[in-house]
């Protein structure tokens, strides 16, 4: 048994799954081992399935964060004046930010930001979508993998990797939505457009999502009481199908839309494989994965589990050493080579008459 490091993240998104193999280092920076991108028309079950038995990825610890779609995500604060709430009281005024009343679905919430300020990510989760998620959790070995939510691994991913600045909109455009993270500061809150990479094929698509983008962008501004003055946040777009939705929407956006290779504040030191940089196309493509190995690898009190990871996990299986592995090769041959051998005397060498 050992601690999960390194571990998969594993984004699953409409029409993607992404993976990020992260390792925590002593020294406190991390170092993106390995990773896969796959576009796939899969349920999220069968995605989850599909990923967890990939060659690489089986066997390991691993963090699966799974669309979120029907839930509400956010940072929910507790004004000042209340911060001698108990644990009940702050559950309970929490449920301000749920779309149902205490009891009716699954509130899941960490605290956030320092000092006195009561800041909490909150999720809430519907009944029926928690039967959803409990079938993806049927997919899962309890010893080895947890469960979480898509949102809020991009939230820590584009912070952790600087893909926007203190104020900013992470667009992540999927097959048929386009998922928006509006951040400000320490807050952050999730949207959705009902369109996505299908729309943007169509005639008109990147111009109707443009000013379905804008017109959020107003509205927020609007809802956070930031009023019309100060800088307009650029659009970073991020996830698997960031350079196709870039492609349709860089003329449509124009200036508003922010450089591939944009960094602002990153939250973590993050490094290639081999402690090289991390290359920039990579990094977005990878951003919801790399959020969710960070979730896992971080403190418990900082993560949103529908099923946590365990602590310790059972070793991986150990391959065969590159001996055995010769040596197996070099009996295959051998095998190969004597079948032929025998083949080639039943039948009569060439030329022969029988």
């Amino acid at each position: 048994m050992s601690a999960p490091n390194p571990l998969w993240g594993i984004h699953v998104t409409r029409g993607a799954v992404c993976g990020a193999f992260v390792l925590r280092g002593d020294d406190g920076r991390h170092e993106v081992l390995d990773g896969f991108v796959e576009t796939t028309a899969d349920a999220p079950r069968d995605a989850v399935r599909r990923a967890l038995a990939r060659r690489e990825v089986r066997g390991r610890p691993a963090w699966i964060a799974v669309g979120d779609e029907s839930c509400a995500v956010g940072t929910g604060e507790i004004d000042r004046s209340e911060l001698e709430m108990t644990d009940e009281e702050v559950v309970f005024t929490l449920h301000d930010f749920a779309p149902f009343e205490p009891g009716e679905g699954q509130l899941l919430y960490h605290r956030v930001g320092s000092g006195e300020e009561r800041r909490y990510m909150v999720a809430a989760v519907p009944a029926a979508t928690s039967a959803a998620f409990a079938s993806v959790a049927a997919e899962l070995d309890p010893a080895r993998h947890g469960l979480g939510l898509a949102s809020p691994a991009l939230a820590r991913g584009v912070r952790a990797l600087g893909l926007v600045g203190r104020s900013g909109y992470a667009v992540d455009v999927q097959d048929d939505v386009t998922r928006v993270l509006a951040f400000d500061g320490d807050r952050v809150r999730r949207y959705l457009v009902a369109a996505g990479l299908r729309e943007l094929a169509r005639d008109g698509g990147a111009v109707a999502l443009a000013h379905d983008l804008v017109r959020l962008a107003d509205y927020h501004r609007e809802l956070s009481r930031r009023g019309p003055g100060g800088p307009r946040p650029d659009f970073a777009l991020v996830g698997a199908g960031a350079s196709r939705a870039r492609a349709a929407l860089a003329a449509a956006l124009g200036e508003r839309l922010a450089p591939a290779a944009f960094r602002s504040e990153p939250t973590h030191a993050l490094d290639g494989a081999g402690g090289g940089a991390l290359d920039d196309a990579r990094a977005v493509e990878l951003v919801g994965a790399v959020g969710a190995a960070l979730e896992a690898l971080g403190a418990p009190t900082a993560r949103l589990p529908l099923a946590d990871v365990p602590a310790d996990v059972p070793d991986p299986p150990a391959g065969p050493s590159p001996t055995v592995q010769a040596l197996l090769v070099a009996a295959a041959v051998v095998a190969v080579g004597t079948a032929a051998l025998g083949v080639w005397i039943a039948l009569g060498r060439p030329g022969a008459r029988g």
